[in-house]
């Protein structure tokens, strides 16, 4: 099941509820976004896992769910020239999976 974006950034309590709902209704499996944007967005060597894939990660697990994870929204460092959309494919492959390979690393 995919609760979509927005459970990255929602309050504790509402992100909760939305893992207890998705738990309730059977679904074993979430998808998340592993939002590229947010953890490396100071740079390509700087990881802030902490802005909300972490929490989301820990919260999902305690309600006894399996995670996909979905690696997008490439940072502004790393986004093809002229590019000004969040929806921006990255400009260097290698880039991409160095932060895939360090997600799934984590996760």
């Amino acid at each position: 099941m995919s609760a979509g974006p927005g459970l990255l950034w929602e309050s504790d309590a509402e992100q909760n509820a939305d893992l207890a709902g998705i738990q309730n209704s059977g679904a074993r499996w979430i998808n998340i976004d592993i939002d590229w944007n947010s953890i490396q967005g100071d740079g390509p060597n700087s990881f802030r896992w902490d802005r909300a894939t972490d929490r989301v990660v820990l919260n999902a697990r305690a309600h006894g769910l399996s995670i996909l994870g979905m690696a997008a929204y490439s940072p502004p460092w790393a986004r093809v020239a002229g590019c000004g959309e969040l929806h921006c494919l990255p400009a260097n492959a290698d880039d991409y999976g160095r932060f895939v390979t360090a997600a799934a690393a984590r996760y």
